[in-house]
C-alpha cells in the first residue's frame, strides 16, 4: 500500500511539473518564431473559410468582389470599384447601404489608382494581352485612353496632372514625365533605368517618389524629384525586395523589406524625408499598412507565412495567401497593441487596402482570399 502511495505522489508531482511547464512555455507574452515573423501562440488561429466567419469582430460590409477602395472623409462614404459588375459603388458609413456612384464600366481591371480627392481614376486593365490606361472623371465624365509606351500612370498630389512612365521603343530608353490629364503639355523629370517601377507623389508637396519594383534577387533603391525636374535625389537604398508608402504629411515612408537580404524573412521601419532611417518591429509588408492622421502610429495587418514562398514576388504574384491578425504600432516609443484578439477573428484575413475611417474609428480592408470588403471597431 505504501509503494501505491508513493507511486501516485511521483505521478502527481510529475503531472504538477508538466502543467508548469505547459502553461510557462505556452504563455502569451512568450514569442514564437516563424519565417522571421515573431508573433504569439494567440497569433495562431484555425484556417477556416472566412464566408462563414460572421459571428468574429471583423464583419463584411457588402457582397460585391471589390477591387480597389476610396474613403471620402467629407462625405462618410466609401467609394469603390466592383469587379463584380465592373462599376462604382459607394458604400455609406452612417447608413450603413450601398447606392451607385457612377454608370461608367470598365472590365479586364488590374488596377486603379486613384486622384487624392476621389473625383477621378486612372485604370488599368488588359486587352488583347496588352496593357492600356484610361483616366476617367466622375463629375465631368471626361475619359483620355493613353497611348502604348506608357507602363505605370500615377496622379499627382493636387490632382490636375499625371506622372508616369514612358518606354521609347525607338531608342529603348525609359523616363518618367509629368502631363496634363490629356497627355499633353508633357515634360520629362527624368531618365530611369528600371523596366518595372512603383511612382508616388509625396503627400502635401510637388514632390514624387519611384523606386524599382522590390523583388527578392534585387536591391531597392528610393529617390524624389520635383514635378518641375531639377535634381534627383536618391535617399535610400541597399534593401532588397523593398516597398514604400509615405504618411499623410509626406514627411516620413513606411519601408518593408527582407531581413538580411532572406528570401523569406520580412523586416520595416521608417525613413525621413532626408533619408534617415529607424528600423522597427514592424515584420510586414507595405500593402498591409495604413497610417494614422497624426503621423505618429501605423496600423498593420502581421502576416504569417507558409513555407516554401519566396517574398516578396510570390505574394505579388498571387501564388499564396497570408493568414493577419491586426496591430498597431507607436513609431515614436515602439509601443505596439493587437487591435482584434484571437478569439474575435473568426476567420482567415490576407488584407490590403488598410483605411482607417474618417475618426479612426473603425478599419476597413479588402480581403484578398475572397476579395470582400471587412471592417472592424477600433
Amino acid at each position: 500500500m505504501k509503494k501505491i502511495f508513493i507511486v501516485l505522489s511521483i505521478l502527481l508531482l510529475l503531472s504538477l511539473i508538466l502543467l508548469f511547464v505547459y502553461n510557462f512555455a505556452f504563455d502569451g507574452s512568450i514569442g514564437i518564431e516563424s519565417k522571421g515573423l515573431s508573433f504569439n501562440k494567440n497569433d495562431l488561429f484555425s484556417t477556416q473559410n472566412s464566408d462563414e466567419a460572421e459571428s468574429g469582430k471583423i464583419s463584411s460590409l457588402v457582397n460585391d468582389e471589390i477591387d480597389s477602395i476610396f474613403l471620402d472623409r467629407d462625405n462618410q462614404k466609401i467609394i469603390y470599384y466592383s469587379k463584380t459588375d465592373g462599376q462604382f459603388w459607394q458604400f455609406d458609413l452612417e447608413k450603413k447601404k450601398k447606392s451607385n456612384f457612377s454608370q461608367k464600366s470598365f472590365q479586364n481591371v488590374s488596377k486603379i489608382n486613384w486622384s487624392n480627392d476621389g473625383k477621378g481614376v486612372v485604370v488599368e486593365r488588359v486587352d488583347n494581352g496588352q496593357k492600356v490606361f484610361s483616366l476617367y472623371e466622375f463629375e465631368t465624365g471626361f475619359e483620355n485612353e493613353f497611348r502604348q509606351g506608357m507602363d505605370e500612370i500615377v496622379w499627382d498630389y493636387l490632382g490636375d496632372k499625371i506622372i508616369y512612365k514612358y518606354f521609347n521603343q525607338d531608342d529603348g530608353k525609359r523616363s518618367i514625365n509629368v502631363a496634363g490629364k490629356d497627355g499633353g503639355n508633357w515634360k520629362k523629370i527624368t531618365d530611369v533605368d528600371f523596366r518595372d517601377i512603383s511612382i508616388e507623389p509625396i503627400p502635401k508637396t510637388s514632390l514624387i517618389s519611384f523606386w524599382n519594383q522590390g523583388v527578392f534577387a534585387e536591391e531597392t533603391s528610393l529617390s524624389i524629384s520635383s514635378l518641375n525636374g531639377g535634381q534627383l535625389r536618391q535617399i535610400f537604398s541597399g534593401k532588397f525586395g523593398a516597398d514604400y508608402k509615405w504618411s499623410p504629411d509626406g514627411k516620413k515612408v513606411f519601408v518593408s523589406y527582407l531581413k538580411d537580404s532572406q528570401k523569406d524573412l520580412l523586416a520595416g521601419g521608417v525613413i525621413d524625408i532626408d533619408g534617415n532611417f529607424v528600423a522597427l518591429d514592424l515584420p510586414t509588408l507595405a500593402s498591409k499598412i495604413v497610417w494614422s492622421l497624426d503621423n505618429k502610429h501605423i496600423f498593420y495587418a502581421l502576416p504569417v507565412i507558409p513555407d516554401g514562398f519566396v517574398l516578396p514576388d510570390d505574394y505579388k504574384n498571387g501564388n499564396f495567401q497570408t493568414a493577419d491578425s491586426f496591430w498597431k504600432i507607436n513609431i515614436e516609443t515602439g509601443e505596439k497593441k493587437r487591435l482584434v484578439e484571437l478569439e474575435d477573428i473568426g476567420g482567415v484575413y490576407d488584407a490590403k487596402n488598410l483605411t482607417l475611417s474618417p475618426n479612426e474609428d473603425s478599419l476597413f480592408f479588402i480581403n484578398r482570399i475572397d476579395n470582400k470588403l471587412y471592417s472592424f471597431e477600433l
